[in-house]
């Protein structure tokens, strides 16, 4: 998948295409990378901390929910490591560019702290349109509905 904005993980290829016919055919989503795939690993943002994970047996409930509906997995996107930070950064992966903060005159886009875990998804929703992510707040952010 091309990832211009560095928000989806590249150590998962995860791509699930939703029931088609569901009221939500056609919409895709985003995933941070702390929910279950069934066959898929959680990383959390932390490569030692997936190294030691085994697969999921079962898709989390909420994913599942939304594939049903028909609603396409484009794929797991990066956490802030283990779920600590504020600032949405993640030092093994990178911190995700901002598409409406254009870099330098040449065009490029600029990493930016984004102040919030679930701002590989946010990057993502700003420059695909796709609908608000699925990501969860552990440190009581507030987050748009």
């Amino acid at each position: 998948m091309r990832d211009p904005l560095g928000a989806f993980c590249e150590f998962h290829d995860v791509r699930i295409e939703g029931r088609a016919g569901g009221p939500l055919s056609g919409l895709t989503f985003g995933l941070k990378d702390v929910f279950d795939v069934a066959g898929e690993r959680v990383g959390a943002g932390n490569p030692d901390f997936l190294r030691d994970q085994q697969p999921a047996a079962r898709t989390a409930p909420i994913v599942q929910a939304l594939l049903d509906a028909g609603a396409a997995l484009a794929g797991k996107t990066i956490a802030d490591e283990l779920c600590f930070s504020l600032e949405g950064e993640n030092a093994h992966y990178g911190t995700p560019a901002n598409p409406n903060a254009p870099g330098g005159g040449d065009g490029s886009l600029v990493r930016r702290a984004p102040i919030a875990g679930g701002a590989a998804q946010a990057w993502e929703e700003a420059a695909r349109k796709m609908p608000p992510p699925i990501a969860r707040d552990l440190a009581g952010a507030c987050q748009p509905s």
